[in-house]
Formats: structure tokens, sequence, C-alpha cells
């Protein structure tokens, strides 16, 4: 059965003019008909906490309804065709949540293909690992550019301290927005991949909105239909149909970029409350804040002392004194030509207006002055009129 995919852009996208959801659903039309298309249109500014907390989760509520009056009202049963989630920046932060709502309501998800992803990129955290194991998500796939500047995340590769604080700095100022579409998806901080589980990242270059450049759109959209068409369906649904038991669950490695990852882990091992947690006696009342306050006096200690007779290493990480100076003053001169800039054009637009009040009242009084003559002008003809008619009688 062919699948439904589910488009979803990112905000600042305008109403108007035909966005990448709008020009991927004519191209799935004429590329294979019989693949469905549903698109979730929007405008967000840029308000990453406002966008996170309260817009994305009522977009992903109302296009959870959507999704699912369109399976009821085309598909009869449970046999609807797996669903897609093609999202692109903050679209995918609504998708995830979408995927969040629709597995608890029953649904299976066929597979997540997130592009410039301004959400979490570890896979537990996001909820991703745990969809798969309990056999709810098919697939998970990020397209992700290393030179997208956009999303959260400092670059391994940053020339300098100072551009390392920018991104700090400009990853703190989105918050709580994640930086998947940067770093691919990791676990545990580190680059994750696993053909087992179907989760891979792809690279793209050009960064934030690269794939959707008009030389590229071509083949972002290629890419998509073949991951879309090519998943190991086979796979999910014996996934769906047969759950996996405990003890199959042998514990092999998938070497992916350098870290060793266990190919079949119990889902128990993500939930809130693990099996290890659940052993560890209860604390007497008071106990745990006792400790706390010990340790934290410990660790207050240990780090004065290391302050004080601590060697101080050559390269320190931090930024230095006159590199954050100079970081400040280039914001500073910025901010400066910002301001003059504003004033500027305050200043241009006062002028206008005052030029156009002057235009209008000079034309106000001449259409006054031509109306003032055109009533005396009429005045003499009435008293000429009046004059003549008096004379004949």
């Amino acid at each position: 059965m062919k699948p439904l995919i589910v488009a979803i852009h990112g905000i600042l996208t305008g109403q108007t003019q035909a966005s990448w959801p709008d020009r991927f659903d004519a191209w799935m039309l004429s590329r294979d008909p019989e693949v469905h298309v549903l698109k979730k249109e929007y405008w967000a500014g840029p308000f990453p906490r406002w966008n996170c907390f309260v817009k994305d989760r009522l977009l992903a509520s109302s296009l959870a309804n959507e999704v699912e009056l369109f399976l009821s009202q085309t598909w009869s049963g449970n046999s609807g065709p797996p669903i897609w989630f093609l999202a692109h920046s903050n679209g995918a932060v609504i998708a995830l949540q979408v995927t969040e709502k629709l597995i608890a309501r029953g649904y299976s998800i066929g597979g997540l293909i997130l592009t410039g992803a301004a959400c979490e990129a570890d896979v537990e955290k996001n909820g991703v690992l745990s969809w798969i194991w309990q056999s709810k998500l098919g697939a998970a796939l990020a397209y992700s550019s290393k030179g997208d500047q956009v999303v959260a995340g400092i670059p391994a590769n940053a020339p300098t301290r100072a551009s390392r604080l920018t991104a700090w700095f400009w990853t703190r100022l989105i918050s709580p927005y994640g930086g998947l579409g940067r770093s691919g998806w990791t676990w545990q901080g580190q680059p994750f991949e696993s053909s087992e589980l179907n989760i891979y990242t792809r690279w793209f270059p050009g960064g934030h909105s690269g794939y959707f450049q008009p030389d590229r759109l071509e083949q972002t959209f290629e890419q998509v239909y073949e991951d879309v068409t090519t998943v190991d369906s086979s796979r999910r649904e014996e996934a769906q149909t047969s759950p996996r038991k405990e003890n199959q669950s042998q514990v092999t490695s998938a070497s992916t970029n350098g870290i060793l990852v266990p190919s079949a882990i119990s889902p128990s091992a993500f939930s809130l409350q693990p099996l290890a947690l659940a052993q560890i006696p209860t604390l007497p009342g008071g106990a745990l804040e006792t400790w706390i306050l010990c340790a934290m006096a410990i660790l207050s200690g240990v780090a004065l002392v290391y302050q004080v007779f601590g060697r101080k290493t050559p390269e320190a990480e931090f930024v230095s004194k006159a590199e954050f100076r100079l970081f400040r003053e280039s914001v500073e001169r910025e901010l400066t030509g910002l301001r003059d800039r504003i004033d500027a054009r305050f200043l241009s637009v006062i002028e206008k207006l005052e030029q156009l009040k002057g235009e209008l009242l000079v034309d106000s009084e001449r259409r006054s002055g031509a109306v003032q003559g055109r009533v005396n002008e009429l005045e003499a003809g009435l008293a000429r009129v009046d004059e003549r008619t008096r004379k004949e009688r």
C-alpha cells in the first residue's frame, strides 16, 4: 500500500507564494499519483519558546486530528497506509509531537524524514529509539548539513574562540530548539546510525535551506521518494505482528563512527522508571538532602583548591578578556550602526511625511480657491437671471 506523506514546513514561510510542500505535492502527483501528500500550512515567527511550548503543541494536536480524520474517511478498518512525516526546521518539532500523539492513539508511523531539523538530536531523549523498539516507528532519517548555521550547536571545527562563543550565545538564544540539522542523529553525545534500526543520517551541502533551493529541489524530492519506498517494510510488518521476546535480546554491537551501540536493547531500558532504579532502597527523610549538601560542600572545596593551586594549561578552553573585549566591541559597533540606520530611516520618513503634508495643504488651498471662484460665478449668474425676471415683470 502506498504511503501517506505529511509535509510540514518551518517558520517564516509565506502563505501567498508556493512553498516547498506545495511543490512537493505537485512533484509527487507526477512522480507517483498513488502516494498521498497531506500539507500542514501555518505561519510562525522567530519566537523559540512560544513556538515550542505553545504554538507547536496546538499545531501538533490539530494535525494529529487531521491525519486521524483523513485515515478514517479514506480507509476503513485498521489497514491504513504507512504514515510518513517530511518536516523542515521547526516542522520537525511538530512532527515529533504528532508522532507521539498518534502512537498514543494506537497508530504506527512508517517513518520520519527530518530536514534541517531544529529538534533534539539524541535518539533516546527525543523518543525515536523507544518508538522503534516498541515497533511503533519504522524508520528515522535525518537530512543534515554541517554548514547549517541556523539550528543550535557549537561546531567542532570552529576556527576561533570568538566563533565558538558566538555559536554558544546563539544556541542559548534559540533554546529550546535543538541541532539535529547540524549534528545528525546522536546517542549519548556520539554520532549514531544503525541499519538494523533504520536510523540514518544523510549529509547535504548548502546549509539550513539548501535542500529546497531551486537547483537541489528535484534531487531532494527524489531522495525522499527513494527513502520512503525502499524502507524494509517486511521488517516493520513483522515487528508489528510479532512482539520481541526478552530472551531473544542478544547484545551485539553495531559500530557507528567509533561508538558501540547495542543492537538489541530491551525497551524498558529507555522507560522513565528503569528496573535498576526501582531496586534502590528508599532513603529516610532528610538523608538525601544531607548527602547533597555534603557533596556540594566537598565539590566546592575541591574547586576552590584547584582554582588556587591548580596548574593552568597554556591553552585555556575559555575565551580570554582580550578576545571577549574585541567581540563586545564588534557587537557594540554593529548595534550602533543598526541604531544609526534606524534613526536615519526614521528621519527620512518624518521628512517625507512633512513634504506630503505641505503638498496636501497647497492642493487643498488650490481646490478650495477654485470651488470658491465657481460659487462666485454661480452667484453672479443667479443675480443676472433675477434682474432680468424683474424687468420682464
